[in-house]
């Protein structure tokens, strides 16, 4: 696909697919103007050799940065979504929850809310505290893993969970 496919009449026009990754409020402002190059390392936009020279001196000596990989499985992208609902190792725990109360792997907050609405109340709440204290205990070893080097244990995580959803 390309950008003059997503442009109708002046005006962004993005199929629901890619609502779901870019909000229209971050994409550029449209205008009938031609399109024109600017250099982005000067303040005029315009290029100069000695603006060239000047960013590929600065690039030297800046140290690049890789995307933060996954503390629990060294696979993927370190986010959120990834650490609480997607590693492996966070849907090992999901899966031993959800087996207690016979749900399904929740994959966002939504999914955690939706689960218990056919249940009684008293189930509902239950999985909410359970649910909520998993996600917790997920983050909590999330950064245990990142600045005490705690390499990521199934048992303690299950036992702090049930732990704490008795209380």
């Amino acid at each position: 696909m390309k950008v003059e496919n997503l442009i109708v009449g002046n005006e962004w026009v993005m199929p629901s697919e890619l609502l779901d990754m870019v909000s229209i409020n971050e994409l550029p402002v449209l205008s009938l103007e031609e399109d024109k190059r600017i250099w982005s390392s000067t303040i005029t936009g315009d290029f100069s050799v000695s603006s060239a020279v000047e960013l590929s001196e600065q690039s030297i000596q800046k140290k690049f940065q890789l995307a933060s990989r996954c503390c629990f499985c060294k696979k993927d992208e370190e986010t959120l979504e990834h650490i609480l609902w997607k590693c492996n190792y966070s849907e090992l725990i999901w899966k031993w929850l959800v087996g207690m109360f016979n749900f399904k792997n929740p994959k966002s907050f939504d999914e955690v809310f939706s689960s218990a609405k056919h249940k009684s109340p008293a189930v509902g709440e239950i999985w909410r505290y359970a649910a909520f204290i998993t996600l917790r205990e997920l983050w909590f070893q999330r950064n245990r893993s990142v600045y005490e080097d705690e390499v990521f244990n199934e048992q303690n995580i299950k036992s702090r969970i049930l732990k704490l959803t008795a209380e």
